[in-house]
Formats: structure tokens, sequence, C-alpha cells
């Protein structure tokens, strides 16, 4: 983890310009980060420069992991709060651990993430759903062998795989 020092600053240096860009050619209101850990501290840098108000949206583990693991990044955490407008984290457990620190502008706001389990779940017939899609029933047993295959890691492969395939 201790890499994240520099993350944080090649992520400032690789964003700032392009962020700036942007909000001059569509204004923008509020700078959002997901996870603290760099994202925080690039999104309060770019908020300062722009003038804009931050919210960071905390998800977990950038939390209740590492916040647990390395004393370090519990320091760093209040840090980062003191100069967030709204924390935000997506349970009742991130939310209170944020309160914590006691380092909170305001109270931070629970939003939980989901989704619609009648809408997203896995299908009862994925034969059917692999004919609709005009999958080969082959497709499963190929994506196997790619898998293991090790040429996984290099997402020209994979690309080509997923063309040759669908």
């Amino acid at each position: 983890m201790w890499f994240t020092m520099f993350e944080y600053k090649s992520t400032i240096i690789a964003l700032k310009a392009a962020a700036m860009r942007w909000h001059r050619e569509n204004p923008f209101g509020v700078v959002l980060g997901i996870s603290m850990f760099p994202a925080a501290e690039t999104v309060v840098t770019i908020g300062k420069k722009l003038n804009l108000p931050v919210a960071m949206l905390a998800i977990g583990c950038d939390v209740m992991f590492y916040t647990k693991r390395f004393p370090v990044f519990w320091r760093r955490l209040g840090g980062i709060l003191e100069q967030v407008d709204l924390p935000v984290g997506v349970s009742e457990s991130i939310c209170k651990k944020l309160a914590e620190t006691g380092k909170c502008k305001r109270k931070p706001l629970c939003v939980y993430l989901g989704r619609d389990s009648e809408r997203f779940s896995p299908p009862k017939n994925k034969r059917k759903l692999r004919q609709e899609l005009g999958w080969s029933d082959a497709f499963r047993d190929d994506w196997r062998l790619f898998m293991k295959s090790g040429k996984s890691s290099n997402f020209r492969s994979f690309f080509r795989f997923i063309c040759r395939n669908i």
C-alpha cells in the first residue's frame, strides 16, 4: 500500500489539466471521487483548483480494511475528510467509521448501492440465452480454455477472443 502516495501524485499529474479543460468546455458543479485512497486526495486537489465542492464515496475496503491494517491510512483519512464537503458511504458501518474520525465537515451521507435482483440475476436457461445472443454452445468451454491458456492477461487477445465468439 506504500505506493498509493505516489499513485495520488501521478493521478494529479494525469487528470488536473483534463479536469480543467472539461470544466471549461462543460461546467460542472461538484467533483466526485470514488474510493478514499488515492482518489480522495486527487479529487480534493482538483476541487480546490476549480473552486468546486468535493464529494467522496467510500466504498468499503478503503475505510474498513486499509485504516485497520495500516495506521498511516487512518491519519490520512482524517486529513482528507477535513477537506471533503460531502462524505458519502455505501453502508451504515462505513458512514459510522467516517464519522469516528471526528474530521467530517458534516455527517456522512449513507447511500446504498444495490441492484434489482429480478432484472439482474443469472438467467434460468443459460443455453436459451446463448442462442438468443448468437453464441455457440462451445463458447463456455472456449472461454475456460482461453482463461487457462495464460493469454487472458493480454487485452488484445481477450478482445479478439470475444469478437470471434460473438
